[in-house]
This record gives C-alpha cells, structure tokens and sequence, in this order.
C-alpha cells in the first residue's frame, strides 16, 4: 500500500478562496473540502502523515488534539440530543444530523469532478473521492496497516481487540455488522418454522 506523504511543505495556503456569508474559506488541493480560513492551519494538519494523537477506543489518529476531542464528542459520546425525525438515528452535533437527513432523500446534488457520480451529502461525496486518490490516511495503532476510510478501519481494529460491537437480541455478539445480519436471519428462518409448527 502507498501511503500519501504531505509535510509542512507540501501543504500551503489555499489555492481557490471565496466567500460565503461573509465568512472567507479555501479549497483544500488535497481532499478538496472547503474549510473556513480560519481554521486552515488545523484543516492542513490534518493531512500530515505523522499522527500525534490516536482514539484510545478505535484507534483512529489524528494531527491535532481538537480533532481528537471533536471525534471522541461526535462518535463516542453517549450525549446525543439531535435526533432524525424519520429514522430516530441520534447525534451528537446539529450538522451531522443535518447531514444524515439528506440520506433520506431521492435527490443527488453533489458531483464528482473526476467521473460524475451523484451524491446526495457532501460528505458521501468526500468519501467517494477517496477511491480515486491513492492514500491510505487511516492508520492501526496496532500494527502498520493503513486503510482509506475510517470504517475499515474500524473493522481491522477488532481483529486486535477481540471486541465484538454488534449485539444480537438474543445476547450473542459479532466482530462485524455482516456476522450479525446472517445471524438474524437464523432467528427469522426459526421464527417461520415455528409459525408454521403452529398452522
């Protein structure tokens, strides 16, 4: 795997700038988000190769300890008061509820340059972009495996900690999502077979 390699250097003011709502922001020529000038220095950060400060509960490095704070508030936090008034799914901060909400629905108005394909958030669009870079951005506290997107992560972490997130009603509990979604379906098929016992 190719790691991308952003030092100080490489990462400099940003090239486009505009304004909206009075507010100044640059395009970042790395991950092409828009982040507001004054938090530029810290958005650039967040592209150095170099991880200072890593989630103790999965494992996700970050370059800057606000960052870190801000993962731990908006993933781990059990205080989650926004909630999606269609699927109940809760928050931790406003803008990620906001941004949850376009999931529902039909309309795709967010484009990849790089070969068209429609999203329907920004941030489903940012994490598209990602197969067409060649970085591997998210790194295992455990060993030198990297990966492109946090959720792979997520899912080789547990191959080091053993823990086993997804919880069946009937107790027992899977490493992966995937794991979980076939054991239901036994309870399904024993639920059937029972009605059926039954008729």
């Amino acid at each position: 795997m190719k790691v991308a390699n952003h030092d100080k250097e490489s990462i400099g003011k940003p090239q486009k700038i505009f304004t909206k709502d009075g507010k100044k922001y640059g395009v970042c020529d790395i991950c092409k988000k828009s982040v507001a000038i004054a938090s530029w220095r810290r958005h650039s950060r967040s592209h150095l190769t170099v991880k200072r400060y890593s989630c103790h509960i999965c494992g996700l490095g970050f370059n800057d300890s606000g960052n870190l704070s801000r993962h731990r508030k908006a993933l781990h936090s059990e205080h989650r008061p926004h909630a999606c008034n269609i699927c109940h799914k809760t928050f931790s901060r406003n803008s990620h509820l906001q941004e949850h909400i376009r999931t529902h629905s039909d309309s795709r108005d967010y484009i990849c340059d790089m070969c068209g394909k429609a999203s329907k958030s920004s941030a489903a669009l940012r994490m598209h972009r990602k197969i067409h870079l060649n970085e591997y951005r998210f790194g295992c506290i455990y060993c030198e495996s990297r990966f492109r997107r946090r959720g792979e992560l997520l899912v080789h972490v547990s191959v080091h900690t053993g823990e086993k997130a997804h919880v069946c009603g009937c107790g027992k509990a899977f490493r992966l999502r995937s794991q979980l979604a076939n054991h239901t379906r036994k309870h399904i098929h024993e639920i059937q077979a029972m009605k059926q016992d039954l008729v």
